[in-house]
């Protein structure tokens, strides 16, 4: 009899973990937010920096993420620096923790450098802060841009739409 009831609920255990259609799932909805930003960058020098951002955030009960592109703008006004960023960075989970890279290309217009920067920050609700190295290129000339940078972003506001899987 024991047997018989082993046998019944490993059947039934089976069908309901190798069927195609789950039927204890969650939900999985997209959202999808896109707006303008506005950071300050401390390293050796003060930037100032604007930029337009996209994100996707992808929400599950465990195991949600966000995918964010970015472009911007940096300014540098004390030495007459202008500078502009594109990459993207990617927050897995709930602690917030981002890492990601951008790359950078900075004038004074008169000598150029192009480069690229790793990142890690951490994310909370409109802020993000990260703290990342730009290698910039040729390492020959001079030009006073940040190298180590930390940076803080605020996205002022974003367009919202959430559609369901």
């Amino acid at each position: 009899m024991k047997s018989v009831f082993f046998i019944l609920a490993i059947v039934f255990i089976s069908t309901g973990v190798w069927s195609q259609k789950k039927k204890w799932q969650f939900p999985s909805y997209d959202v999808i937010r896109t707006g303008p930003y506005i950071g300050i960058q401390k390293g050796n020098y003060f930037n100032v920096e604007c930029g337009f951002e996209r994100q996707w955030k992808d929400l599950k009960f465990l195991g949600s993420k966000t995918t964010a592109l970015y472009g911007g703008l940096n300014l540098n006004l004390k030495n007459g620096i202008i500078g502009t960023d594109i990459g993207g960075w990617k927050k897995l989970g709930f602690l917030g923790i981002t890492y990601g890279g951008a790359i950078n290309y900075r004038t004074n217009f008169t000598v150029s450098k192009v480069g690229f920067s790793p990142m890690i920050g951490i994310k909370l609700s409109k802020f993000h802060l990260q703290v990342g190295y730009e290698f910039l290129f040729p390492t020959k000339t001079i030009l006073e841009t940040n190298e180590f940078v930390i940076s803080l972003r605020y996205k002022i506001s974003s367009q919202k739409k959430i559609k369901k899987n």
